[in-house]
Formats: C-alpha cells, structure tokens, sequence
C-alpha cells in the first residue's frame, strides 16, 4: 500500500513508472529495486539530473544502473542553467548517442568532450527510446531507481519540455561523473543569458571577457560581440547540436576592446543552413564557452 500512494502521487502528473525487477548486483555499492520508465514513452520523453559542478572540475560522462541491453538510450544530453527546472530540450548539447549499458547492472557513458558551467549548473538529460513498449514479461530497457526518503534532483518529461520534478520518495541511480578541468573545456552559459562576464586569473589573458549574441533568435543575420580588456588569440565557431562544425568565424588575434563578428546562417562552403538551434563556440586563449543561436525563417 505504501508503494501504491507513492505511484498514484506521480501519477497525478502524468506518469505511469514501469517497475520491473533488478536483481543482479552491481560494483558500486547500490542495487537497483526496479527499473523506470515514463508510461506512455513519446518521441523526446526523457529524464534529467540536476548537478552543481564543483570548482575546476568538468561533467566527463555518467553512471547508471541500466535495465534491458536490448535498446539504446538514443541521447545524452548536457545544458547549463540556474533555475529549479532543466531548460528545454532543444536547447541542450548531444554529447553521447545511442548509448548501450549492461544488462541489469551498473553501467557508464563517456561524454564526446568534458563540459562546464558558468552558472556551476549542468542538468543532464538522458533520451528514451520514441514510443518504447516495455516487456510483458522481463526486464524493461531504463534507469534503476530506489526508495528514498530526502530531497533529489530528478525530473522527468514526456516531450523535453515541460519538466516535472521526481516525487521525493524515489531516487534515480544515475550520477555524474567529473574530471579535473584543463584547457579549451566548453563551458555552457544558461539559456537567455546574453551576456557572461568571466574572471581569470590567468596572467596573460585578458581579466575580463564579455560575449553577447543578438538579436536572438535572429533572421537573417546574427551579430556576436565580443569585448576583450586586452589582446588575446581567439576562436569563434558555430556548431550545430550533433556538435559538427558549421562556420568558423574568427581564429587569430583580436584587439583590446569590441570585436563584432555576423553569421548569416551559411556554413563554410557557403550553403544556407536550415532554421534551429546552433552553439557559438568562443576560444579565448585556455578559455572556452557558448552561447545558444536560434535560427528562425
């Protein structure tokens, strides 16, 4: 009976959890009591952790206590943000696809480049596979979850964007986990955040550097502002969310002071790109961070 309440509780957001035994062991030190899955599954139904990146560190990849091995988690996805809810789905970063754990065990993916955050906030976003049917009978493919009693960073969403946060009667067994964080990192800025202000305390780059993209979103042409305090070597370049390189705008010297740089959405080869969403990558000396484009026609 008290499983049931718990269950009706999240019910009454929505969800349905599909809970299928987890019994082999793992080597880390919890064991699954069953697997999660959002009920119905829809093509973006995902689950997201909350993690606050400690200070000189990078978000390299996660661990989790994984169900069936029959199917892949077709993404994982990282976005920086500051509020109680993960941003929108399209406005995260694809690190990791078609993502394959052990079967009932724990498991870990590596991410494509470590990531950081300028708010201290990443959420990770892990993708279910679109309109997923557990198993009558056997384990379903999904992530490990246990009874809790205390707060956690869990949310859940049918459609990547509207988020709903775990009942804080379970807790999902999913973890970061960090590297020592060394040069050329990406640092993902908050979604809506057209400005960032960074502190170095590296010598020879420049004390402060500010980055606005506007108007945004943007048609037909976006401009990026750069304002360095004194000459550094740059790197400005557009990606799109599989994280292949578009445009490169700038690489080489740039002068104390306002540099302003247009992207008119064409690629390298000149070809126009089609309207979504793409990351400005800005390199300034051992210093790497982004910011979201929003392409619209």
């Amino acid at each position: 009976m008290k499983i049931w309440c718990k269950i009706i509780i999240i019910l009454a957001i929505g969800f349905t959890p599909i809970f299928a035994s987890a019994d082999g062991g793992s080597d880390l030190a919890t064991v699954a009591e069953g697997i999660a899955v959002i009920n119905p599954v829809h093509e973006r139904s995902c689950i997201a952790l909350r993690v606050d990146v400690p200070a000189g560190k990078a978000l390299s990849g996660i661990q989790w206590f994984n169900g069936s091995s029959d199917l892949a988690f077709p993404r994982i996805l990282v976005a920086s943000g500051s509020d109680d809810l993960p941003p929108v789905y399209d406005s995260a970063v694809v690190l990791a696809e078609q993502v394959i754990g052990q079967e009932n065990a724990w498991s870990e993916a590596e991410f494509s480049e470590p990531v950081a955050s300028l708010s201290g906030t990443l959420f990770v976003i892990l993708q279910y596979p679109a309109f997923y049917v557990p198993p009558e009978d056997g384990v379903s493919m999904g992530v490990g979850y246990r009874e809790f009693d205390g707060e956690n960073s869990y949310y859940l969403s049918r459609d990547g964007d509207k988020w709903y946060r775990l009942s804080s009667n379970y807790d999902f067994l999913l973890n970061p986990v960090y590297v020592d964080r060394g040069a050329n990192v990406v640092a993902l800025s908050a979604p809506g955040a057209e400005v960032v202000e960074l502190d170095l305390d590296t010598s020879d780059l420049p004390t402060k550097t500010s980055f606005r993209v506007y108007p945004n979103p943007f048609n037909p042409e976006i401009k990026l502002k750069l304002e360095l305090k004194q000459t550094a070597q740059c790197e400005l370049k557009i990606y799109d969310l599989k994280g292949r390189l578009v445009k490169r705008l700038h690489s080489g010297s740039l002068p104390a002071g306002t540099t302003v740089l247009r992207w008119g959405g064409r690629d390298d080869g000149g070809r126009k790109m089609s309207s979504g969403v793409y990351w400005a990558k800005v390199s300034v000396g051992d210093l790497s961070f982004t910011e979201r484009l929003i392409m619209i026609k």
